[in-house]
């Protein structure tokens, strides 16, 4: 993912806080309306610096505007182990439509 390569290529992730400039610095397109990505089947793509993680907002029914994380955490080496989470409450994709390495 992105935010590896970065890491990987500068030894550090980005150092900027709003989300706008942060996806610029890491050299993607971006928008206040989709943030870095979006498609068919995904509404907003983007990329938490302060929880290192990248958030996936869904565009597609049953999980229609729900959330799942991809949380990244960085070894000693520099890299990068992914871990999956959804946000509990109505936000997160519910637990039978996540995949098996992000469920409970």
């Amino acid at each position: 993912m992105f935010s590896s390569s970065y890491y990987a290529s500068h030894g550090r992730l980005p150092d900027a806080t709003h989300w706008l400039t942060l996806l610029r610095e890491l050299g993607l397109n971006a928008g206040s309306a989709t943030g870095a990505a979006s498609g068919a089947y995904v509404k907003r793509i983007w990329w938490n610096n302060g929880e290192k993680e990248v958030r996936i907002r869904y565009g597609f029914d049953p999980i229609d505007d729900k959330v799942i994380y991809l949380r990244a955490d960085f070894n000693p080496a520099g890299q990068v182990i992914w871990t999956c989470l959804a946000p509990g409450g109505d936000e997160g994709v519910p637990s039978k439509y996540l995949p098996g390495s992000c469920r409970a």
